[in-house]
């Protein structure tokens, strides 16, 4: 029975630490699109994503747009940030 009682706590526990770590990518997201909409939302809307003629070809082009654009949207993100907002736009835009 003690044996029983050791697996079945290991497995919830190991169960738990999955769960912690399933929710991470969700953090990031929802970090990239709260600094995206507050601030480069300022300046255009995600259109500019979508539109036939755009010209963002890979994820570095993108990355280095974002960080291009960071002055003009008085954005100080540090990297961290600046990755989340790249990491937003590219999954839920281009698809790199």
């Amino acid at each position: 029975m003690k044996f029983v009682k050791k697996i079945t706590t290991t497995f919830l526990l190991l169960s738990a630490s999955l769960t912690i770590l399933a929710d991470e990518p969700i953090k990031k997201a929802t970090l990239g699109q709260t600094l995206h909409d507050g601030k480069c939302l300022a300046c255009h809307t995600t259109d500019t994503y979508t539109r036939e003629d755009h010209t963002m070809k890979s994820l570095e082009a993108l990355s280095a747009r974002v960080t291009q654009c960071m002055n003009p949207a008085k954005a100080e993100w540090n990297d961290k940030e600046r990755k989340a907002v790249v990491s937003y736009i590219s999954k839920n835009f281009y698809k790199f």
